[in-house]
């Protein structure tokens, strides 16, 4: 299974995901958040060196095997702005790609 996304990451910026899924939907809210290798781990957007990005970037990670099998599954995304807080990452596409 692959996480994809299209998002505009700002310089100084940064965008990031982390996952939990289950075999039920009341499952979800009993397990914890995850990135590609542990609890402590995130999946990354890279982000651009343009301060101001007019088009999105796609971007895409192959998703934890903790989550094979499982029917629903959740992302949540952080968004971290610019120093200067003039510049703000902006998502604008999240897909599960499944094989």
């Amino acid at each position: 299974m692959t996480l994809k996304w299209s998002a505009r990451v700002p310089k100084k910026t940064s965008l990031k995901f982390m996952l939990r899924s289950a075999s039920t939907i009341a499952g979800l809210s009993k397990v914890g958040w995850s990135g590609p290798t542990s609890p402590n781990d995130f999946y990354k957007a890279a982000t651009s060196n343009n301060a101001n990005p007019a088009l999105p970037a796609s971007g895409q990670a192959t998703i934890n095997k903790v989550h094979n099998g499982h029917r629903y599954i959740q992302y949540r995304a952080f968004f971290q702005q610019g120093y200067d807080f003039t510049n703000t990452p902006v998502l604008e596409k999240v897909e599960f790609i499944y094989k």
